[in-house]
């Protein structure tokens, strides 16, 4: 089910699940659904208890819902909070606070997942992060309506703190803030790749990247794969093919390069893995610096 709208409320209400230990009585019916069609389910180990699958489904899902690119309800529960303040001013103050708890308290928990031996905090978090500062700067007493987009000025000090490129956090406000995209698009190009999902099943997907001026030869993420984990070695592969831009004689006019996949799985939430990407990103890069 792809979810429509989520607020901070509803997430605050899965994050208290998440948190909670479920009874025998939830422990029970859960045990009696088939989850397996699910994309967050994984199957129960020959070490694990009853509880303990029960509570690792149970963050599966939420962050499933929170991060994957058919989902994006972290996305949308920013999002509501500022469509909401749009009509109604006086919600200005619960939001701001909803916020805060979550850029204080609640993301530590959900990134560092002590109970299931994970811990997302190093390169999610700034993503997680920019989200919230920017749906916090879009609730200021001054943006609506005159503003209609978070400025340039908030936009660079956002930046300083989350160390993100500056061209990814205008596509993110340009998104928020129902606007057209701020940053200017070039040439698009795109490969077919191969992704495995949780369910270690093969699916094609489209590996599509464009060229954005102005920029550095930064590559970077699309909003809607940014909360997408990704293991140590698809890392490496990003820097290696970081190392083939900088290689290319792209003339005067500098740009960043953005990546997205078409037609992921759904379960892509629980993370992209392996070096082959980079090859792929060199072609394209080649392709687009050509």
């Amino acid at each position: 089910m792809i979810l429509k709208t989520l607020s901070f409320a509803s997430l605050d209400a899965l994050w208290e699940q998440w948190e909670a230990k479920p009874t025998d009585g939830i422990v029970r019916h859960e045990m009696g659904v088939d989850h397996k069609s699910e994309p967050w389910y994984a199957p129960k180990t020959r070490d694990e208890s009853d509880i303990d699958w029960v509570i690792r489904m149970r963050r599966r899902k939420l962050w499933h819902l929170m991060t994957s690119p058919e989902e994006r309800g972290f996305f949308k529960a920013c999002k509501t909070a500022l469509n909401e303040h749009a009509c109604k001013t006086a919600l200005n103050e619960h939001q701001t606070q909803a916020l805060a708890d979550w850029l204080n308290s609640r993301l530590a928990a959900v990134l560092v997942d002590k109970a299931l031996d994970q811990n997302r905090s190093d390169r999610l978090e700034p993503y997680f992060r920019a989200h919230l500062l920017c749906a916090r700067r879009a609730l200021d007493p001054d943006f609506w309506p005159e503003t209609g987009t978070i400025s340039e000025k908030s936009l660079e000090k956002i930046q300083k703190e989350v160390k993100l490129p500056i061209n990814y956090l205008r596509d993110l406000a340009s998104e928020l803030c129902n606007q057209p995209p701020t940053t200017r698009c070039g040439i698009t190009d795109s490969v077919v790749i191969l992704l495995i999902d949780a369910q270690n099943q093969g699916h094609a997907a489209t590996l599509r990247m464009t060229a954005i001026t102005p920029g550095d030869k930064t590559i970077y993420p699309a909003p809607a794969i940014s909360l997408v984990d990704c293991d140590p070695e698809f890392i490496a592969g990003l820097g290696n093919a970081r190392s083939a831009v900088d290689m290319l004689s792209l003339g005067p006019n500098e740009r960043d390069f953005r990546w997205d996949l078409n037609g992921a799985p759904p379960g892509l939430s629980a993370g992209i893995a392996g070096p082959s990407a980079s090859a792929a990103m060199a072609l394209l890069l080649a392709r687009l610096g050509a």
